[in-house]
């Protein structure tokens, strides 16, 4: 029979870079409790007591909560295209958001441009829901699926695929507003 190897032996004092003290961690599965985080490269390396970490930045943050990035799976963040967009970074970083789901904002036709100027220089992590509609929801043209030459699916699933992995799905708004008409009862 042979001995299981033992696990690693952990450094008493990890390398990091930062070092955040008095902050409440705080996660799904448990509830909020004093905790030290050491840092590097912008990962958290642990999260228990932390006896030293030599060399490291200090933040202070008593009573504050710190938490794993959030994410939004609902935002538009084509910034200047059409009436709804905010700005990724000032929206979502500041809320602590640091993942986002871009949802339809744009189309096949806009998806290059929109990662060029908005997923490729954001340091927010952003994904996104392309709409069927070529012009997506950048336009905030009412009635969007009400002219048909502008819903391609055929384009919008090759756009889909060559933009992966920045493209994760399709949105397609199914109501009475965005086909441009009412359904008639019989």
């Amino acid at each position: 029979m042979s001995a299981t190897p033992a696990p690693p032996a952990q450094s008493a004092s990890p390398d990091c870079d930062l070092l955040i003290k008095g902050a409440l961690s705080s996660t799904l599965t448990e509830s909020a409790r004093p905790a030290r985080r050491g840092g590097e490269n912008g990962k958290i390396l642990e999260c228990r007591q932390i006896s030293r970490c030599p060399g490291a930045q200090r933040r202070f943050c008593q009573g504050k909560i710190v938490t794993p990035g959030l994410i939004d799976a609902h935002v538009h963040v084509f910034e200047g295209m059409g009436p709804i967009p905010v700005n990724a970074d000032l929206y979502c970083l500041e809320r602590g958001v640091t993942t986002a789901v871009d949802t339809g904002s744009t189309g096949y036709a806009g998806i290059a441009a929109f990662k060029k100027y908005v997923i490729r220089p954001s340091a927010t992590r952003i994904f996104a829901l392309l709409d069927i509609n070529g012009f997506g929801v950048m336009m905030g043209l009412a009635g969007e699926y009400g002219n048909l030459d502008w819903v391609n699916s055929q384009s919008t699933a090759r756009a889909a695929e060559e933009n992966k992995p920045d493209v994760v799905g399709i949105k397609c708004r199914l109501s009475k507003e965005t086909r441009g008409q009412t359904i008639s009862k019989s």
